[in-house]
């Protein structure tokens, strides 16, 4: 009995010295299991009702309870838009945005899944689509290396030319946006390549599109499964995703959402962007030691 109890207890100080040795090793390597929430710097119902083409139809609609449990989270958007030059708004689209941060271990919810569930019928395969962003003149969007305005560190920006050269795009608000006007917006991801997952749903009035894409950690996808990818990289402490999704029944093709919605974003990512921390300024804090457990 004495040397069975002498066993267990030399087998249980094996493990309890591998777990402290595995976690000075996991720490050594700087890899994190468990990651940070990382507060979102303003609301997403914060977003101006309107753009310089775009205004909202009624007010914001809110979720029930019921749905905010299912949504899992409470800093959300959903909004009805139309043109301003279209009276009879026979153009129109749905915005709904959602803030998602810290450990992220369910599926996002996507039309695929949510419309279904809702009764709507799914009418075909979904489609990437690029998002056409205007980057000539008459932008928004402005390079970095053209003096607009700052200094990223040339590791950390996310554009690689063929000569291995590295560029950063940044958004300048509209002037519309009485509490932001002119704000410098530091573009994490290269816009040239914001891309959407769109699928064609039917329901009792005909066919309804809707696409989406998520921003995560600084990064973009167009799928659900690529958030995983992007915001549980083991070297970041942190974890966050905003998924960003448009909805109409007054366009005839994936290709056309994906229009409207860059039409939409020309004058309105700046401040989606303002509601998503700068991953970028975060990256370089932590390198300097300025970000707090």
């Amino acid at each position: 009995m004495r040397g069975q109890r002498l066993a267990f207890l030399v087998v249980l100080g094996l493990l309890v010295v591998s777990a402290l040795a595995m976690t000075a090793g996991i720490r050594a390597a700087s890899v994190y299991l468990q990651k940070l929430p990382v507060p979102a710097p303003r609301l997403l119902s914060s977003i101006y009702p309107e753009t310089e083409s775009f205004i909202r139809i009624g007010e914001d609609i809110l979720e029930s309870p019921e749905t905010l449990e299912t949504l899992g989270t409470d800093n959300y958007l959903t909004r009805n838009y139309r043109p301003k030059d279209e009276e009879g708004a026979t153009t129109t689209f749905s915005l709904h945005a959602a803030y998602y941060t810290g450990m992220i271990d369910t599926v996002p919810h996507v039309p695929e899944r949510c419309f279904v569930g809702a009764g709507l019928q799914k009418a075909s395969g979904s489609k990437i689509v690029s998002i056409p962003l205007n980057l000539g003149p008459g932008s928004r969007l402005r390079l970095e290396r053209d003096g607009y305005p700052g200094s990223t560190p040339e590791e950390l920006r996310p554009i690689v030319r063929e000569d291995g050269t590295r560029d950063i795009y940044w958004y300048r608000t509209s002037n519309i946006y009485a509490s932001i006007k002119g704000t410098d917006v530091r573009v994490p991801f290269d816009p040239s390549t914001l891309r959407m997952r769109v699928s064609r749903f039917l329901n009792s009035e005909g066919d309804v599109y809707s696409g989406y894409f998520f921003l995560a950690n600084g990064g973009i996808t167009p799928n659900a499964e690529g958030v995983r990818q992007l915001a549980f990289k083991l070297e970041d402490k942190y974890a966050y995703y905003l998924k960003v999704q448009f909805t109409s029944s007054s366009v005839e093709s994936p290709e056309e959402l994906a229009e409207l919605a860059g039409a939409f974003l020309d004058e309105a990512l700046g401040e989606i962007l303002l509601c998503t921390p700068d991953w970028i300024e975060l990256q370089m804090r932590e390198r300097s030691g300025q970000t707090e457990d």
